[in-house]
């Protein structure tokens, strides 16, 4: 049986244009913003048992007649099947057997839609009035604090870390920009072991107004997200055709490795 392209471009514009690139409950929260050169903050620890730190994937979706993606949290964060992952495996496959038909469109459609780590902290920002936000980081960054926290200089005796509200550390993220791509290679702990805020009280309002970020990963309709790719298998290589983010057909390390921000991302992809 045919596809009905025009029915189903039709439902699919409908679909995608409910929220844009993000949900209603994320764009209602503050996010941290890196500048360039020298930004500080403070990752805070969870509250009672709830984690420090939110784990998700993004697929960015094309969007006909857009000049932005839209955010697409992979099912597989939930232990469950992701139709763009599929559709993801689907194109690389047609790629290494020699049955696509367009390979270069093919590969580029893949890399787009490739699912990529995402990591939300607590954090305060201490380029403005010590806040409570949203860190938002990808992989690369993840690992840098992760590493910082386990790393014995910044453990005390008492076990306490770096993201101890009493006797923890400022963490000081340092933002280059190269070839259009931001870099934090010189990210690392501060080294003096300071609270988090100038008095008790002061730390409890702090905890007090953590944000619920596991709320953040959003667990996506599996029909909406199946209905998402077949609809870009079928249209979205046109609304693919942007500047290229890849290298011989492989991911790229810049969007995989480079990126913090969502304004990052983002940003470079409205260019």
């Amino acid at each position: 049986m045919a596809i009905d392209l025009n029915a189903l471009r039709a439902q699919y514009e409908t679909l995608v244009s409910k929220d844009g690139d993000s949900d209603s409950n994320s764009t209602k929260l503050p996010y941290i913003t890196l500048k360039e050169g020298n930004n500080i903050v403070r990752i805070l620890p969870g509250k009672g048992e709830d984690d420090f730190v939110a784990e998700t994937a993004i697929h960015r979706v094309p969007q006909d007649g857009q000049t932005y993606d839209r955010s697409v949290h992979c099912l597989k964060t939930h232990g469950e099947d992701c139709p763009l992952c599929g559709l993801y495996y689907a194109l690389w496959d047609g790629v290494n057997n020699g049955t696509t038909l367009d390979e270069a469109a093919d590969k580029k459609l893949a890399n787009k839609i490739r699912a990529r780590s995402r990591y939300y902290f607590n954090a305060l920002d201490r380029a403005d009035e010590d806040k409570v936000k949203v860190f938002s980081v990808g992989v690369k960054m993840y690992r840098t604090i992760v590493g910082s926290i386990l790393d014995d200089d910044y453990i005390t005796e008492d076990e306490e870390t770096l993201i101890d509200v009493n006797n923890g550390h400022d963490y000081k993220i340092q933002k280059v920009m190269e070839d259009g791509w931001p870099k934090y290679e010189g990210s690392m702990p501060r080294p003096a072991i300071t609270p988090a805020a100038g008095s008790k009280k002061a730390i409890a309002e702090i905890m007090d107004s953590l944000h619920d970020i596991q709320a953040l990963v959003r667990h996506e309709d599996y029909a909406e997200v199946k209905l998402m790719a077949e609809s870009i298998a079928v249209t979205g290589r046109v609304a693919a055709m942007s500047k290229s983010t890849t290298t011989e057909g492989k991911p790229s390390e810049k969007v995989e490795e480079a990126e913090v921000s969502n304004e990052d991302y983002l940003a470079k992809m409205k260019k």
